[in-house]
């Protein structure tokens, strides 16, 4: 899942970590409580983590940096909702796990299908 460049897989690391983490927490029981908060923090952390990628492609003209942007608006806007619904709605434990699951499955995917495509750039 290399990019090439190591603060960006670094971070890759950190956000994968991060819904790792959490995924944990409500197996064990404990997410409920942390996930708002957590959600908040994984918003930020993507935001943060998505800018810099997108910035290091356009920076190196990779072909991959208009789907990548795109890419990257759409998984935020699945997070946001996810957010919303939480502060709306509230949880439940099955219902938050699968979407972390879903949200976790996607950013592999990416990172294997579309950020590896920087090591070619970098």
């Amino acid at each position: 899942m290399s990019t090439g460049l190591p603060a960006i897989d670094r971070q890759h690391e950190i956000l994968l970590d991060r819904l790792d983490d959490l995924t944990q927490a409500m197996i064990d029981g404990r997410g409920l409580q942390q996930l708002p908060q957590a959600l908040v923090s994984l918003d930020r952390l993507c935001a943060s983590q998505f800018a810099d990628e997108e910035h290091e492609m356009a920076v190196r003209r990779c072909p991959m940096a208009a789907y990548n942007k795109q890419a990257h608006a759409d998984f935020l806007r699945r997070l946001r909702e996810l957010r919303q619904s939480v502060e709306t709605h509230g949880a439940s434990a099955g219902g938050v796990r699968a979407a972390l699951h879903d949200l976790s499955s996607w950013l592999v995917i990416h990172i294997k299908g579309c950020d590896a495509k920087l090591k070619a750039c970098a």
